[in-house]
């Protein structure tokens, strides 16, 4: 079937000023400013990553999901594809985290509820 045998006969041409009609829409909507964060929140999660909220706050609310003494030897490194990695200062330390999984687990859902968390992994990096 060729392009011409497409179109009607009362509008040979109609298709093509239809398709004209979208492709300037398009541009205008390109022309148009997006917010910044909308655009990050896309980009986010895109990556795998939780909102933007849940990345610029994790650090500050730290010591509520860990506690004050894990707090001081751990810190979070990264939230992708609902893995939470946090950093450990030694193995001991690394232990109690993963004792406590339920636990911050928990703790990341009360600050965070509608995020998704499934697991944590945990490193040790000795500083």
């Amino acid at each position: 079937m060729s392009f011409s045998s497409s179109c009607t006969k009362r509008e040979p041409f109609g298709f093509l000023a239809k398709l004209q009609d979208l492709i300037q829409a398009r541009l205008r909507f390109m022309d148009e400013p997006v917010l910044l964060a909308s655009g990050l929140e896309s980009y986010l999660r895109n990556l795998g990553a939780p909102p933007v909220n849940v990345v610029s706050s994790l650090t500050s609310e730290w010591e509520s999901i860990v506690g004050p003494a894990l707090s001081k030897v751990t810190k979070p490194a990264e939230v992708t594809d609902g893995v939470l990695t946090i950093i450990c200062s030694d193995s001991a330390w690394a232990s109690q985290v993963g004792w406590m999984e339920t636990q911050i687990k928990d703790a990341y859902f009360e600050i965070f509820k509608p995020t998704e968390l499934d697991k944590i992994k945990i490193k040790v990096e000795s500083t």
